[in-house]
């Protein structure tokens, strides 16, 4: 599909306000946003085959000023401006998204602790489009409006690091221009999880869940159950391995066992060493690790809703990967 050429849809009027093409009326006054140079509405009034889209054209082009810069600045100023006024104003700005962390659809209001909206605020390493600050003066959420340019890799590690919290909006057209706030509450990118953050590094953590599996032994062919724990994110199909046997802790070991599994120490012929496993109650079989990659799929593959399910799946509470599992991110 050949991709509409981007045209000057914005301009600052006589007050000084941005306006759009579309807001626009012939006769008045106006200036580009970037190099405040005079421009002209191009606005026929006529619709439908051959018609030119309503926009602004520079009386004299100043050079390195172009449809996408002046885009990408009108957007963040006019979006900027909307969340200035719903902070002075104490409104919520709510929007639903699916997170990219653990995979819940979260629903938030992102101006729930904001104080300030800065533009082109200075951090030091980067300079966010817009930056959200809470009552403590500390930046907590960068809006980055791209058009052409995404965030640096550096940009985005700085942001890892001080735990600020990337909200990305992609702008590829005129017409995102035409609605902010609608445009603004749909995000193509944002790191930020409903879930509690880890007091150790700052990060989000995941609801452990033990899955508890119905099997028949492989040797006795009676009735036991195996044991991996998993993040919720991992249920979700995102990241994180599955826990086995083989490094569950005491209190783990304790939680299984209340819920019917046997995790002892076997001595595995194969690897040559003792190591916990799940244990058959009636031969005293173990299930190796090797073995249990079948029942891993399995798990992943899970459909609950078609009622086929040998897993039942019970929270244990909160832990972080980063910590736990050493997962760099």
């Amino acid at each position: 599909m050949t991709k509409i050429k981007l045209l000057y849809t914005s301009a600052l009027d006589s007050k000084n306000s941005l306006v759009t093409a579309l807001q626009a009326e012939k006769g008045g006054k106006f200036s580009c946003p970037l190099c405040q140079g005079e421009m002209i509405l191009r606005k026929s009034g006529k619709e439908g085959p051959g018609s030119r889209r309503p926009h602004f054209a520079h009386k004299a082009l100043t050079p390195n000023c172009t449809p996408e810069g002046v885009l990408h600045h009108s957007f963040k100023m006019m979006l900027a401006n909307i969340l200035e006024a719903k902070v002075a104003n104490n409104e919520p700005f709510p929007l639903s998204f699916t997170c990219g962390h653990c995979g819940e659809v979260h629903e938030a209001n992102l101006l729930k602790i904001t104080k300030e909206i800065a533009v082109e605020k200075n951090l030091g390493t980067c300079i966010p489009d817009i930056t959200l600050i809470d009552k403590n003066g500390k930046p907590y959420l960068a809006i980055e409006v791209v058009v052409t340019h995404p965030p640096e890799e550096e940009t985005l590690e700085y942001y890892r690091k001080n735990n600020i919290s990337l909200y990305r909006l992609n702008i590829n057209s005129e017409a995102d221009l035409d609605n902010i706030e609608d445009r603004a509450k749909k995000p193509d990118e944002f790191w930020f999880c409903k879930n509690p953050k880890c007091p150790t590094c700052g990060s989000f953590m995941d609801t452990k869940v033990m899955a508890i599996g119905n099997i028949e032994c492989h040797r006795c062919g009676q009735p036991m159950k195996i044991a991996l724990i998993v993040s919720s994110a991992w249920l979700k199909k995102k990241h994180y391995d599955p826990k086995t046997p083989i490094s569950f802790d005491e209190h783990e070991r304790s939680f299984a066992k209340e819920h019917g599994v046997i995790v002892q120490q076997r001595f595995s012929k194969t690897r040559g060493e003792y190591y916990q496993a799940n244990v058959c109650p009636h031969c005293n079989a173990f299930i190796g690790e090797h073995f249990l990659i079948d029942y891993i799929m399995e798990l992943f593959y899970d459909d609950e809703n078609k009622g086929s399910s040998m897993f039942e799946k019970i929270k244990m509470g909160w832990f972080c990967p980063k910590c736990e599992m050493g997962i760099e991110e």
